[in-house]
């Protein structure tokens, strides 16, 4: 979600992977949405970014094909139907495996982050923009040790130097730690840290979180686990828990941990999804564990969810994730 259009409200883009087109939803007031828009577009599509050029303009939107073995960048024309370009490709050294966009330099303007595998050798390349707004390689990073393609990239700030660090996460091993530096190149480090050889181990991206503190460049990782989240920071050369968050009901799993204000307060709670099939409440309630919400209980504030249609396809969307049924 992002305000591709410009028109001051959030717009919704989705894409079934089933079918070479995405969905671009205009936002209206109030979190409504208008009519959906099938704009054609690569198929097979894993993920979508907002791709942030400029300043001052609304983003253009990165498209990664892993049928298609391809990665470009689609652009808003707001002339004519008001929907974006087919995606101009990028001729990476390898096939696209996961990418995503992130601000590496704090300079206000986005870089895309694509892993690619030639020949099973994986590598992480940074792309930027050239002097005529073009996207162009910077640099190349060999990954190592790598035999399966990564799950997903996690860009987040670990050390406070203002340059973008990273994840590189699977699904089944230990996550690469990739500390960034301002020559655009990484350094991998906590090889021997048992916060990642255990607890992220496997974690993809639906188990991880990030809290944001504006008054610090460094961000906190949420880890869910079986029946909790521990929050970890990245100090003196290795990962320390600051905290853990225990659920009630222990023996399921939780996933998409979020910090937020539902009840108007101004003050934060941590909320995460139950594999049984409810939001839950895990801060400030004492020694017990959480309190449910969503199915048990409802919230003060209830989260936007809506169904959408376009043709014969709907999409259920609620906190940002959107599921296709046909």
């Amino acid at each position: 979600m992002d305000d591709f259009n410009g028109q001051g409200w959030p717009d919704l883009v989705a894409a079934d992977s089933s079918v070479g087109e995405l969905l671009f939803l205009p936002g209206k007031p109030n979190g409504e949405f208008g009519v959906a828009r099938e704009v054609p577009s690569l198929r097979g599509i894993s993920s979508l970014h907002p791709f942030r050029t400029e300043k001052n303009l609304p983003p253009s939107l990165l498209v990664l094909s892993l049928d298609e073995e391809a990665l470009g960048v689609a652009h808003f024309e707001p002339k004519g139907k008001g929907t974006f370009s087919f995606p101009e490709m990028l001729s990476t050294q390898g096939a696209p495996v996961v990418a995503c966009t992130t601000d590496c330099d704090s300079d206000g303007l986005d870089e895309i982050l694509v892993v690619t595998e030639d020949d099973s050798d994986f590598a992480l390349e940074t792309w930027g923009l050239n002097e005529k707004g073009k996207p162009q390689r910077l640099h190349s990073y060999k990954l190592e040790n790598w035999r399966r393609e990564p799950a997903d990239l996690l860009p987040c700030h670990l050390n406070q130097d203002g340059w973008v660090d990273l994840l590189v996460l699977s699904s089944r091993e230990a996550p690469t730690i990739l500390l960034g530096d301002s020559s655009g190149s990484w350094n991998e480090v906590a090889q021997d840290s048992v916060v990642r050889k255990s607890f992220l181990k496997g974690a993809e991206a639906n188990r991880l979180g990030l809290l944001v503190n504006p008054n610090s460049k460094r961000n906190k990782i949420l880890i869910c686990g079986k029946g909790f989240v521990r929050s970890v920071i990245w100090q003196d050369q290795d990962f320390k828990v600051t905290g853990q968050f225990n659920s009630v009901d222990q023996s399921g799993d939780l996933f998409a941990p979020q910090w937020l204000d539902l009840d108007g307060d101004g003050k934060d709670e941590l909320y995460a999804y139950h594999s049984e099939g409810y939001w839950e409440r895990l801060s400030d309630v004492g020694k017990q564990g959480g309190i449910k919400t969503g199915k048990n209980q409802s919230m003060t504030k209830p989260l936007l969810s809506r169904v959408l249609q376009s043709g014969k396809r709907k999409a259920w969307y609620q906190w940002g994730v959107v599921v296709f049924k046909c």
